[in-house]
């Protein structure tokens, strides 16, 4: 198993009461000294620019890195609202923390049901 797969059952398994927040911490996205995290509300198919933003740093639930990734723009979307990760072990849509859905542009937002 992958070492990234090991990690993210550590990371998604770990307390965030230490975040001072209620349930559980995702792994999370910090490049140039912002965070990103994922939601279930974020559609994962958004289409990427093929050529690298930077090197990003993966984040545990205290803010540790705990692996390094290559960050992608979201074609449409300013990398301060979104970036994406296509590495296998790291994939999706990441948006800056803090913000609502409302303010999310359409292109990243998850069609409804």
């Amino acid at each position: 198993m992958a070492l990234g797969s090991l990690l993210l059952g550590a990371i998604v398994s770990c307390d965030a009461g230490s975040r001072d927040d209620a349930g559980d911490c995702n792994a999370r996205i910090e490049y140039e000294g912002v965070v990103y995290r994922p939601h279930n509300l974020l559609r994962q198919s958004a289409r990427t620019e093929s050529a690298s933003l930077a090197s990003a740093d993966v984040v545990d639930c205290e803010g540790e890195a705990v692996d390094q990734v290559a960050v992608h723009e979201i074609r449409g979307v300013a990398p301060r609202v979104a970036i994406a990760v296509v590495d296998p072990d790291w994939r999706g849509v990441y948006v800056l923390e803090g913000t609502s859905a409302d303010d999310w542009p359409s292109s990243i937002k998850a069609k409804s049901s």
